[in-house]
């Protein structure tokens, strides 16, 4: 569909799937700062979707999303 993809997810033991997949930036929010690696990732994210059951993940990536 043309997107480019991020994975954020709570430790590096995803990251092997993720990138397998075809994501292009991997962030392990229990090592990184979700918002910071978004938005040093070429300016931050267009769209967010968040399929975790908690509010802890979604809320920790808002401040990555590009300025539109």
């Amino acid at each position: 569909m043309g997107a480019r993809v991020a994975v954020v997810a709570r430790s590096a033991s995803t990251r092997e799937d993720a990138e397998r997949l075809g994501a292009e930036l991997f962030v392990a929010a229990a090592d990184d700062d979700v918002a910071a690696a978004l938005k040093a990732w070429d300016g931050g994210a267009e769209v967010i979707v968040n399929t975790t059951p908690t509010n802890e993940a979604p809320q920790s990536a808002l401040g990555g999303i590009a300025p539109t």
